[in-house]
């Protein structure tokens, strides 16, 4: 788990998250934070056909580093469309 933040707040991302941005939809494998005082490097999964425009910055394993800030962005603000509270956490349904 890591606390991501932006100027629009903070946000709980745990790896197995999902969020997507204007080109694919991405899941959060792990976190990265080389300093204290920086924001986190989010190590993300593309579901499903990588960008093009990634290519360049693919890892051996397929995944690509993201910007702490820009995904706790992108959350916070509901820019990927999914269902989210106000702290940005994905509303999941429940069954009973």
């Amino acid at each position: 788990m890591a606390d991501l933040r932006c100027r629009s707040g903070n946000v709980e991302v745990n790896p197995g998250d999902q969020f997507r941005d204007e080109h694919a939809e991405w899941e959060v494998v792990d976190f990265i934070q080389s300093d204290p005082e920086s924001d986190h490097t989010v190590r993300c999964r593309c579901l499903g056909q990588l960008p093009g425009h990634w290519e360049r910055w693919k890892h051996g394993d397929g995944t690509v580093d993201w910007c702490g800030d820009s995904i706790a962005a992108i959350m916070l603000t509901k820019a990927d469309g999914k269902p989210r509270s106000a702290r940005g956490d994905l509303l999941r349904a429940t069954h009973q």
